[in-house]
């Protein structure tokens, strides 16, 4: 059924066009469809497969940058474990200065990513060797406290210079003491500032000699930067980024040139909330992130994207977790302009070749729109020409096709259609005359009918007024049946006179307002009598407020008689009901306003008069027919079988 409604549709769209136009259009239009389509989704496949190369390409990189965080981060508590182990076996102390700073300095030599190993006493002892900015080791001593003194070291470990030395300097102020003898087990400072101005965080554990007692702190500092380095040198995308944030969305560290902390203006060093962060993709991410995550959640593993300046920018965000209590989340950004060079190179390609293929297409169209539309305007002429009364066509086409065939068969065509119009022409005079010679025929017989059938109703009618004498009952009937027969029959011989004129378009209405209530009534009283040996009951239900209608009396009589009288004819029993209802100018629509408020007559509303019956009614099959001249049902009232 839909596939009907689209023909049509199209059929119904063509057929205003003109032909060269519609055999080009569909052409070109298929054309533009198949190369658009396949460019379509040519584009969308490669949409998907840039989202699994970058969904793929994050979760590797991320992989990626745990192990490193596993590698560097752990390598912290493995000294420091190693360390208080040592101290638990007497082989370190805070009293043994020179032997636990050869120590310290031997571990710098193997751990070389580390910045610095120490230890601080719970007497405020504090040694420890750490890396300087020139990459040179250098040992850090407490030896009149709370002095503290910086040394240079030999290749040897030997001191070899005093560098500077700190005046105050007590290692049990200090937050990684605090919070390692506050825990009793290994921990992670919070990140903060150096003294030499690099971010860093510090792992820290206490430490007991061999009989249990607290003895002080082991510590190793690492530099945050490291990390930083080492996101710089991961190869991502020509744009893309990652940074790492802590729960509170402060920055760790970051692959771009942003250093993960600022300087106010006091000269402190600040952390940096990934949202306040200069860089546009990195601001953008964590905003997006924030607003969408709860950072404080135990897990996060996440693939997700958002537009940037109408810009698809590509997300991943992964949370790691130590068992000494770290918990920072690795974040990946790919921008999808990244990976979409390329397909935007082939999708330009594509939409030079759909207008390549347009261009043909509609050369070839229209080239091939003129060879067949010609002839056939051609053949639009001619028979346009014929319809004009110009017989004489010949079409000759040197062609063999079956546009050739159309042409020699319309000339023939033209020949026949020219002698048979003659013979149409010929006939229709006839057939004129024929007609003019019944109408001659009905108004003379019409004529001829109603003399003597008017002088039958008047000899009848003064014999039962007693001119020939008194008359017994049953001459009295006879003569009534014999006056209404005439009557009857010069009614027919009227309606006989009317058809003709109505054919003819000659009939001539006499319009007057007139009650249609009150006609009813008197047509009701006049088919009393028909109903005479049936249980039938006559009902008007015509409103006396009704309007007056602007109508023919006589052919409004000559309808509803007709009407009511066959419906009488064909209902032997139960009610015949006429009703009218005032409806809109479209003769269907009811009007909901009150009788006495429309004028009479008013072009603004109709009178819908409905003649219903009880009787056996008019097959389906008749409906079409009960208009037709002449038309009539075999008069039965068998119920068994309906009449029209």
């Amino acid at each position: 059924m839909l596939l009907k409604n689209i023909s049509s549709s199209i059929a119904k769209i063509s057929g205003n066009l003109p032909l060269r136009l519609v055999l080009t259009v569909p052409f070109v239009v298929q054309t533009i469809a198949v190369v658009s389509l396949v460019g379509y989704l040519s584009f969308r496949n490669g949409q998907k497969a840039v989202q699994e190369i970058a969904g793929n390409l994050q979760n590797e990189i991320s992989d990626r940058i745990q192990e490193h965080l596993i590698n560097y981060l752990e390598k912290s508590h493995t000294i420091v474990k190693l360390n208080v182990a040592i101290a638990k076996l007497d082989k370190l102390n805070s009293k043994d200065i020179q032997t636990t700073e050869r120590y310290f300095w031997h571990q710098m030599q193997i751990f070389s990513s580390v910045k610095q190993i120490y230890l601080g006493s719970q007497d405020g002892q504090f040694i420890g060797v750490s890396i300087d900015e020139s990459g040179k080791l250098v040992s850090k001593i407490t030896e009149n406290f709370p002095r503290r003194s910086y040394y240079a070291l030999d290749y040897q470990g030997n001191k070899i210079k005093l560098l500077r030395y700190e005046p105050n300097y007590d290692p049990r102020n200090r937050p990684w003491y605090i919070g390692a003898t506050a825990e009793k087990k290994p921990i992670w400072t919070d990140i903060y500032t150096f003294f030499q101005g690099d971010l860093g965080i510090t792992a820290a554990q206490s430490f007991y000699d061999s009989q249990g007692n607290f003895r002080g702190v082991m510590a190793v500092d690492i530099i945050l930067g490291q990390i930083s380095d080492f996101l710089r040198a991961m190869k991502i995308s020509r744009s893309g980024q990652i940074f790492i944030i802590e729960r509170s969305g402060a920055l760790v560290g970051s692959s771009t040139d942003e250093q993960p902390y600022i300087i106010s203006t006091n000269e402190k060093a600040k952390r940096l909330q990934a949202i306040d962060s200069k860089n546009i993709l990195t601001r953008a991410a964590a905003k997006h992130i924030i607003s969408n995550f709860n950072l404080a959640q135990a897990e996060l593993h996440k693939n997700l994207k958002f537009q940037l300046n109408g810009e698809w920018i590509f997300v991943h965000i992964r949370s790691y977790r130590d068992s000494i209590g770290l918990d920072w989340l690795v974040v990946v950004v790919i921008p999808e302009s990244d990976f979409m060079a390329e397909i935007n190179a082939n999708t330009r390609i594509t939409i030079l070749l759909c207008i390549a293929a347009l261009m043909l297409a509609t050369i070839i169209g229209i080239l091939t729109a003129r060879s067949i539309a010609k002839p056939i305007l051609c053949l639009n002429l001619a028979a346009k020409n014929i319809a004009r009364g110009e017989w004489d066509q010949t079409l000759e086409f040197d062609r063999t096709d079956e546009v050739g065939e159309l042409a020699k068969s319309f000339t023939s065509m033209a020949s026949q259609l020219q002698t048979s119009f003659v013979t149409l022409e010929n006939q229709n005079q006839e057939l004129q005359q024929l007609d003019k010679l019944k109408d001659e025929f009905l108004a003379n017989t019409s004529h001829e009918f109603r003399t003597p059938l008017n002088g039958m109703i008047g000899i009848s009618e003064s014999m039962i007024d007693g001119a020939t004498g008194t008359l017994s009952e049953i001459q009295q009937q006879n003569l009534s049946m014999i006056a209404d027969s005439g009557r009857r029959l010069n009614e027919l011989v009227d309606n006989i006179l009317d058809f003709a004129k109505l054919k003819n378009q000659k009939l001539e209405l006499q319009l007057q307002s007139v009650g249609l209530r009150s006609i009813v009534e008197v047509i009701l009283t006049v088919c009393e009598p028909l109903t005479a040996g049936k249980d039938l009951q006559l009902i008007n239900v015509i409103a006396p407020e009704l309007p007056l209608v602007l109508a023919d009396e006589n052919r409004l009589q000559q309808i509803l008689y007709n009407l009511i009288g066959n419906a009488i004819k064909f209902t032997e029993s139960g009610i015949v009901e006429i009703s009218a209802k005032i409806v809109d100018t479209d003769g269907e629509t009811p009007l909901g306003v009150s009788l006495s408020n429309l004028p009479p007559s008013s072009p603004d509303f109709q009178i819908a008069v409905t003649v219903s019956d009880t009787g056996i009614g008019i097959p389906a099959a008749n409906l079409d027919r009960i208009f037709e001249a002449f038309e009539q049902g075999d008069g039965s009232t068998d119920n068994t079988e309906e009449q029209v």
